[in-house]
């Protein structure tokens, strides 16, 4: 009897080897935006690893090419990409590509120099009177858009978020609205981190989804897969422990990331 399991144990590998090299490959564009992505973090980030793993409880390997993040979402409109990882569920996007279900939620707080708090929930007038910082490219969600169309407001755009902590830290800016979680790794790693605090307020909160390709004939259904795979992994926890293992770690100063890239999709 032993002999015979030894002889199926290399017909057992081969099997498995042929199953895992047979499983559905899907290449999606990727960036810089730590913790939520890059190429230099464990798991590629928190939002890349809960794709990863989700795709995985349904049989499929996911390569990540990571690039700007504009070239990312036009070679999936070309369908030269599968898909391209994390972004704002838009009218305009939801024509032009399969969009998932939501992967991540992203919070906006409002920076601000240390002893010098801002109040994001204070009425607009006040709010107007405040230098304000902004990146290029970014969504700021209704109540900061509308403030900053308004007559009068003093906005400075910068190409990077990068840029715009400089100015809050010296002095030229008074706020400066960012996602929570990328503003503190960020600020983990900056000189200036102990000159900026924040408001805890959200000033708006949104999901970020994956865009696949209407190009593609399989995109429904490896959205379809995606969404099943992100409820196992709610249902099981993993996917709470993933959020949270890509927070606290990740805000250690000591890892040098590489910059956040700007992105026309917040």
């Amino acid at each position: 009897m032993r002999r015979i399991r030894l002889l199926l144990l290399p017909c057992l590998s081969g099997l498995l080897l042929a199953t895992s090299a047979l499983a559905e490959s899907l290449t999606l564009g990727n960036g810089e935006w730590p913790p939520y992505f890059s190429a230099s973090l464990p798991g590629q980030g928190s939002f890349s690893r809960i794709v990863e793993e989700a795709l995985t409880q349904e049989g499929m390997r996911v390569k990540y090419v990571f690039q700007p993040w504009k070239r990312s979402l036009e070679l999936t409109r070309a369908g030269e990409l599968d898909g391209s990882m994390g972004w704002l569920d838009t009218p305009e996007r939801q024509r032009a590509f399969i969009v998932s279900v939501p992967i991540l939620n992203t919070e906006w707080v409002v920076f601000h120099r240390a002893g010098h708090p801002v109040n994001a929930t204070t009425d607009p007038d006040t709010l107007a009177k405040l230098r304000w910082g902004a990146t290029l490219g970014y969504d700021y969600g209704e109540q900061l858009n509308s403030l900053f169309r308004r007559r009068g407001v003093h906005v400075e755009y910068t190409p990077r978020d990068e840029q715009n902590l400089a100015k809050l830290a010296t002095g030229r800016i008074d706020a400066f609205a960012m996602e929570r979680e990328v503003g503190l790794m960020m600020l983990a790693q900056s000189p200036y981190r102990r000159a900026i605090d924040y408001d805890a307020t959200p000033v708006f909160s949104r999901p970020l989804h994956v865009m696949f390709s209407r190009s593609r004939p399989d995109s429904y259904e490896w959205a379809a897969k995606l969404a099943r795979g992100i409820e196992k992994l709610r249902a099981n926890g993993r996917l709470a422990r993933i959020i949270e293992e890509g927070r606290n770690p990740m805000r250690s100063a000591e890892q040098t990331m590489p910059p956040a890239q700007p992105s026309p999709r917040r």
